[in-house]
């Protein structure tokens, strides 16, 4: 998979980072100790904008998995979303990195969830020979 679809860029895949859902404290479904996907039926989500990655990837597993949930508002940032899921207006979706602990949300176990946007570390094409950046994508390899 990769992150830019131009020949001029050079992109290197990183980690994978894992989906994960989240209520506000006040929602039936925070009080689940485990859900499936297909719990999430029906359910309202606070989503990213179209074009979103996260968004893709979250409505296509869902689709695979024979789910359908409502969007009830569409936001432009993963700090939007989760003030909106905070104040009661549906469920959200964030890669696990970007799931910042606060006190007014709790994240979901959904089993089966199996959902990943992908990291990438990318360098114009032309310039991944140059010395400093090969080396820094040899790291970057090390660490992957």
């Amino acid at each position: 998979m990769h992150a830019v679809d131009d020949e001029r860029v050079h992109c290197l895949p990183f980690r994978k980072q894992p989906l994960v859902v989240f209520a506000p404290t006040t929602h039936p479904l925070a009080r689940c100790e485990k859900l499936t996907v297909r719990d999430l039926n029906g359910v309202e989500f606070v989503l990213r904008e179209d074009g979103s990655r996260t968004r893709q990837v979250f409505e296509s597993g869902l689709v695979a998995a024979g789910v359908k949930v409502r969007c009830s508002v569409e936001m432009g940032s993963r700090e939007a979303v989760r003030e909106a899921v905070a104040q009661g207006l549906g469920l959200g979706v964030v890669a696990s990195t970007a799931f910042v602990t606060d006190s007014r949300v709790v994240e979901l176990k959904v089993e089966g969830l199996n959902m990943y946007t992908h990291v990438h570390v990318i360098c114009l094409r032309e310039r991944k020979e140059a010395a400093l950046i090969r080396r820094f994508m040899e790291l970057v390899g090390e660490l992957r």
